[in-house]
């Protein structure tokens, strides 16, 4: 919708926007939003061959950012290897 009216988003500012960029929103920037020391982080490992459709766009990007785009767009459910909450693995895909 944002190129539609002139203003696309970058896949780093969707990044930004769902990382620290929310964390901010709520003034909660000093104890979430990115992985630095002493700072709390829940997080997911995705897995980037999980569907034929994923590895083949992954392995066309040149950049981290057209990687980061293609997993915003093209990552579902099956692309989560591991979920991670209070420093413990909550999940982990069978291999």
């Amino acid at each position: 919708m944002g190129q539609l009216g002139g203003q696309p988003l970058t896949a780093w500012q969707g990044f930004y926007g769902l990382t620290l960029g929310n964390a901010k929103a709520l003034s909660l920037d000093s104890h979430i939003g990115q992985l630095a020391p002493t700072l709390e982080a829940d997080f997911v490992v995705i897995d980037t061959q999980a569907t034929s459709l994923l590895a083949r766009r992954i392995s066309h990007c040149t950049t981290l950012g057209e990687r980061l785009f293609a997993l915003m767009m093209l990552a579902d459910d099956r692309a989560i290897y591991e979920t991670w909450a209070g420093g413990q693995c909550q999940h982990r895909r069978d291999v």
